[in-house]
This record gives structure tokens, C-alpha cells and sequence, in this order.
């Protein structure tokens, strides 16, 4: 067993590398036990192919805590026992599966046999990750075993069936991935509606039937005008990607569910305590173009993050101070003058309804849905009759060379990451930024996957590193370039395609005191 520290708040337990499916359960075992007793300074505790990563909150606890944990419970393997078997019905090749004659090139077979052998073995769920309900199968014949693709798609359609290294699985929602798409199901993988919204869980049996056609259409993520008994505002355009979030989700990372919540942490924080919220309070996300709103009764609200302009029935309204508007007004976003997220918080928060334990939108997990044209939105409870006094130093946009903080990783090109000045692709949302450039030395392609803490920098094959971002997978397989400090997140976020960022090296110990530094504000903020 070794215990490598990752990034200023991430510990990965590894084991060697095997395809015993004992060793594989072990990590998803320890995870049960972890949870029949879980630390209130441990966050997540994420099984991999042959590891866990274990999350801890910097300010309560360190690497350290974290080791002992798992010193104290051991590492004796547990089988999750067997359940009924799960029959999922598959459409293979084609458009429904792009790779499959990649796999075949690289089995030396015909796309045919590919198909035959892949429906023809008997599979069980090893662990959960990646996305909500993504389910890890071990079985996969030796034969169809592949490395995933250079670099990731942007997207992929739910329900594609993949290969990825030794494992197979399907893809429940749309989300971005790297794995070989060989067949797509209709079968639903997860489900909100559902008691459990589960198809598969750890242990379970699966057989993969090919058929002919799809028995059911797709899940389908369409945006999604909220109504309200008592509105404070509607949207009268919706903007680009307008969500309601908070601080996010915790604690569900073991079943593929993405922490989420807010790009700018510090942003949304400020703008609710500048409103008299708490500063956990759901708000409103929004990049540019941004939504426009009409206020539909007297309503206190600030606004936070990016910088678009914004007009209150024609004046100019300031961020992070609380401003007072009348039934009618309209509030306006002219342009992008800094910045690239912007919050709105509302005197009394935001009505929304949680899912564990969090109102955060997660549109690739199926969890909430973009606001659209004629949403409304109302206050969550009473409000506070003042709000408080914020300096607006404390989350400026970055400047023109922003500059973010890293830890190492364990690559060998992680040295080269210091002092790089990396250039950002317009290929970016909320689960990770792309870059163009420079390239790094490439990355492998068939890595076990392993759980990821925040920060993570990986490197495909492609040798260009993605900066995973709020809705990251839980798990992945390429390499670990780095971890982003996580105080400057927010920088990452705040900064538009064709940014170039400069990346200074530092200890994760310097790390955590940069977390400590600004709780400690924040602190002073809420007390006063």
C-alpha cells in the first residue's frame, strides 16, 4: 500500500496494479467501512480501479489524518456480494458506436467478432465514478482491451457504451470522455425519479444483449423555465448558461455525483454576505451573454464575479453592494468588461430545491437544468434588514498575466509545468477547461483509473492539460500533471478562451495556509 499526497487537500491510497476482481472491490470495500464512521474533516473518499482517494477539508485536517485513517481500518478485500443479473440491451457500431473498428484494428479482429465477444462475457460492477451511475465493469475479455482516445471528446451521447483499459461501461449522461465507444444502450443508468436512481451498484451482475434498434428514446438535457407561487424576478432572456448553484455537493463522490456548486467559490460567498445571506445560500450563475431580469416586486439583491456592465433601469450598479430595486426594473448586462462567471445574490436566497443536500445545477449529471426565458424566482425565506460591508479587493478579476499557483504532481513533466505560461482553448464549461498551448510531452493512455481531487491537472495523450473545473468527473485515467492550488480556482475560472496563465510551483503546505488566509476574512466578513 502507498500513500502519495495530492494537490493541498487530496491523499491517493494505491495498491498494485491487478485485475483480480478482489483486489479491484478492495478500494470500494474500504470505502463502505470509511463511511459506517466518516471524520466530519473527510470529505470523499473515492474507490479507483486499484485505490481510493480520500478528500479532507485543509482546515481541519492533513495528509497526515488521512493516512492514519486507513492504517487504523486495514486493507482486507471484501467482496460486495453478488445481486440479480442486469440484461442491458446494445446497438453496436455504427453511429451508435464510432470506435468500434478502432478496438477491432487494435485486437486484431473484425468489428463483428468485437461485438459477438464483448455481449458474450458476464461482467460485475466494481465501483462506481467518473459520473453519476457510471458503473466500472470487470470482466472485459483480454482481448478488447484499449487505451483510451488521445484526448477526450467534448461530448459523448448518453447511454454509449465504452471500453476504456481493462473495464467497460456506460455512459449515463452526456458528458465529455475518452473511452472507446463501441454500441449505445436506451437503458436508463440513473434516474432522479427513481427511490434509487441507480441501475447499477457494486456487485451487481451484468450481460450486454445486441439488438437491432434503440426500445426508447435518450435522456435529454433541455433548459427549463422554473416557475414560483411568489416570484421576485423573471428572466426575460436567459442568457448562455444561466444555473442556479452554492457551494456545492459533498460526500457523494463514490457514487460518480460531482461536487459542483459555484466556478467562483469566493464570488458567490462575498455576493450573499454582502446581502445579509448566509454565505452557503444558493444564487444565480451566469457567464456572458448574460441573462436579462425583471424585478416583479421590491427586491434587495448584489451582484458578485465577473464584471458584464451591468444597468439597473440605466444607472450603473457596483458589485458587491446591496441595491435596492422596485417592481418593474429591469436589471441589464451591456458587455464583457472582466471576468467570465457572474453572480447574483438575493436578499432572503434563493428558493430552489436540493439534491443531496444541495441546490448546485449539474446539467451532464442530470441534476437541475439551465434556466430559460420565463423562469421565476423567489426568495427562499424573510430578508435580512441589512447587508454587510464587503471589501471589493478581496475577489478581484484576474489581470491582463494572471498568475496560478500549483502542487506537483508525480509526472515527469510536472517540473516543466513551473513558470509555463499556458493559453486557454475555447473549449471550456464547467467540468474542465481545455489548452492549446504548449504541448507537454505526452501523457498515457491506459492509466487505471483513480479518484480526483480538486485541482487536478491531467495530461492526455495529446499533451495538452485539461484544469478540471466545478462539475469534474470523480474518477479518471490520464495522467495527474498538477494540482491548482485551490485558492486560485477562481482565477482559472474568471478567465476567458485565449487567456494566457503563467503556473508558479509551491508546497501544499503553502497551499493550505493561502485556504486558511482567506477563511479567516471571510470569518471577519460574517462576524461583522
Amino acid at each position: 500500500m502507498n500513500f502519495i499526497e495530492e494537490g493541498d487537500s487530496g491523499l491517493l491510497v494505491q495498491w498494485a496494479p491487478s485485475s483480480d476482481p478482489q483486489v479491484v472491490f478492495r478500494a470500494a470495500a474500504l470505502q463502505r467501512r470509511i463511511d459506517q464512521n466518516r471524520p466530519r474533516w473527510l470529505r470523499e473518499a473515492i474507490p479507483g480501479t486499484c485505490s481510493l482517494c480520500l478528500v479532507y477539508d485543509p482546515l481541519a485536517a492533513g495528509a497526515d489524518d488521512a493516512r492514519k485513517l486507513i492504517e487504523s481500518l486495514g486493507e482486507v478485500a471484501d467482496d460486495p456480494g453478488e445481486s440479480a443479473l442486469v440484461e442491458i440491451p446494445v446497438v453496436y457500431g455504427g453511429a451508435d458506436g464510432p470506435d468500434l473498428e478502432r478496438v477491432a484494428k487494435h485486437a486484431g479482429l473484425e468489428p463483428g467478432e468485437i461485438a459477438r465477444r464483448h455481449a458474450g462475457a458476464r461482467y460485475r460492477v466494481a465501483f462506481l465514478g467518473f459520473a453519476p451511475g457510471f458503473a466500472y465493469m470487470a470482466g472485459l475479455p483480454s482481448e478488447l482491451v484499449s487505451p483510451r482516445l488521445k484526448s477526450p471528446r467534448p461530448r459523448v451521447p448518453p447511454g454509449s457504451v465504452a471500453v476504456g483499459g481493462a473495464h467497460t461501461a456506460i455512459y449515463p449522461n452526456e458528458t465529455p470522455g475518452g473511452w472507446n465507444l463501441i454500441g449505445r444502450t436506451s437503458a436508463r443508468l440513473v434516474d432522479w425519479s427513481r427511490p434509487d436512481p441507480f441501475l447499477l451498484h457494486p456487485g451487481d451482475r451484468v450481460a450486454f444483449r445486441a439488438v437491432e434498434g434503440h426500445a426508447s428514446e435518450f435522456p435529454s438535457v433541455e433548459s427549463i423555465a422554473l416557475p414560483h407561487p411568489d416570484p421576485a424576478l423573471e428572466l426575460r432572456v436567459a442568457g448562455l448558461m444561466t444555473t442556479i448553484q452554492d457551494l456545492g455537493r459533498g460526500g457523494s463522490a463514490h457514487l460518480g455525483v460531482p461536487v459542483s456548486g459555484a466556478m467562483d467559490r469566493i464570488a458567490l460567498r462575498l455576493a450573499n454576505l454582502a446581502a445579509g445571506n448566509l454565505e452557503t445560500e444558493p444564487a444565480l450563475e451566469f457567464t456572458f451573454p448574460a441573462p436579462r431580469i425583471r424585478f416583479l416586486r421590491p427586491t434587495s439583491f448584489v451582484l458578485g464575479g465577473a464584471d458584464f456592465v451591468p444597468t439597473l433601469a440605466g444607472r450603473p450598479v457596483p458589485s458587491y453592494e446591496r441595491i435596492d430595486a422596485a417592481a418593474g426594473e429591469d436589471l441589464v448586462f451591456a458587455r464583457r468588461r472582466a471576468g467570465h462567471w457572474g453572480y447574483l445574490a438575493l436578499a432572503g436566497g434563493i428558493s430552489a430545491r436540493k439534491h443531496l443536500g444541495s441546490a448546485a445545477t449539474d446539467t451532464r449529471s442530470g441534476i437541475g437544468r439551465r434556466l430559460s426565458i420565463g423562469a421565476k424566482l423567489g426568495l427562499d425565506h424573510a430578508p435580512p434588514s441589512d447587508g454587510r460591508q464587503v471589501p471589493k479587493d478581496l475577489a478581484p478579476m484576474p489581470s491582463t498575466d494572471p498568475v496560478v499557483r500549483f502542487v506537483a504532481g508525480l509526472t515527469p513533466e510536472a517540473n516543466r509545468l513551473d513558470r509555463a505560461v499556458i493559453t486557454l482553448s475555447p473549449l471550456q464549461d464547467r467540468s474542465g477547461y481545455r489548452t492549446e498551448s504548449p504541448v507537454f510531452s505526452p501523457g498515457e493512455a491506459s492509466l487505471m483509473s483513480e479518484g480526483l481531487p480538486p485541482g487536478t491537472i491531467q495530461l492526455p495523450v495529446d499533451g495538452k492539460p485539461i484544469f478540471l473545473m466545478a462539475d469534474r468527473p470523480t474518477t479518471g485515467g490520464y495522467p495527474k500533471l498538477g494540482f491548482f492550488a485551490s485558492i486560485d480556482t477562481r482565477v482559472i475560472a474568471q478567465c476567458p478562451p485565449g487567456t494566457r496563465i503563467r503556473f508558479e510551483k509551491i508546497a501544499a503546505s503553502r497551499a493550505r495556509e493561502l485556504i486558511r488566509e482567506a477563511r479567516q476574512v471571510l470569518n471577519m466578513i460574517s462576524e461583522d
